[in-house]
């Protein structure tokens, strides 16, 4: 690479730190809350988190200890799976490192 487009790269660097240095700045101001909307914001958060605590309520009330009773049912229990087992294979080689018996011709 030459010497000038190692400076142009550098002053492309710079000036994009410098751009994103100044937008984060700028920014930095904006991200405060505005006082007449936050009482909006409260109620609603509010009414979500009643909304959200009725519903764990409802939930919690649940008694899930007689819902497992089908599976206790004869019809559940007399059914018959029909698939076949799938049988025992060998997984990987014994020795890794070992030749693979073929050659390679791309790489010698």
């Amino acid at each position: 690479m030459t010497g000038m487009a190692k400076n142009i790269f550098i002053v492309l660097g710079l000036a994009t730190v410098a751009f994103a240095g100044y937008y984060m700045y700028t920014t930095q101001g904006s991200s405060v809350l505005n006082t007449d909307n936050n009482e909006a914001v409260m109620q609603n958060m509010l009414s979500n988190t009643q909304v959200f605590i009725q519903r764990r309520q409802e939930l919690s009330r649940i008694d899930i200890g007689s819902a497992t009773a089908l599976f206790e049912d004869e019809r559940f229990l007399s059914l018959v799976t029909y698939t076949d087992e799938v049988a025992e294979q060998p997984v990987g080689r014994g020795d890794p490192f070992a030749e693979t018996g073929f050659l390679n011709n791309t790489t010698r």
